[in-house]
């Protein structure tokens, strides 16, 4: 089984639906780490490899992708935010398609 992290943001928007998540991937034998995502990915060096999870593609995120890839992480991410606000394919014009190359899994909405 495999050893998740699910980073989060602002806790008190994302702690329930995380918990849930989390819950569900331990009851099915993974191993779940969840917690603030800046200090989850300022120790990944020390962390035993598996899968982040990560809030989005945002552009923020590109650098610790490429870290994480490097240290033998597989990199997910929930898009909550993916096809919201416009056409599925105005939103890929705005987002670095190396990136996304970076990313092993794309939760998104239903457009």
């Amino acid at each position: 089984m495999a050893n998740i992290y699910i980073l989060i943001e602002l806790s008190d928007r994302e702690i329930p639906s995380r918990l849930l998540l989390a819950c569900k991937l331990a009851s099915a034998g993974h191993k779940v780490i969840f917690g603030q995502q800046w200090a989850i990915l300022r120790t990944l060096n020390k962390l035993p490899p598996g899968i982040l999870f990560f809030k989005s593609v945002n552009n923020i995120y590109h650098n610790a992708f490429a870290i994480a890839r490097n240290l033998g992480f597989l990199c997910a991410t929930q898009e909550e935010e993916l096809f919201g606000n416009a056409r599925p394919s105005e939103y890929l014009k705005s987002v670095d398609s190396p990136e996304l190359k970076k990313l092993d899994l794309i939760f998104t909405n239903n457009a």
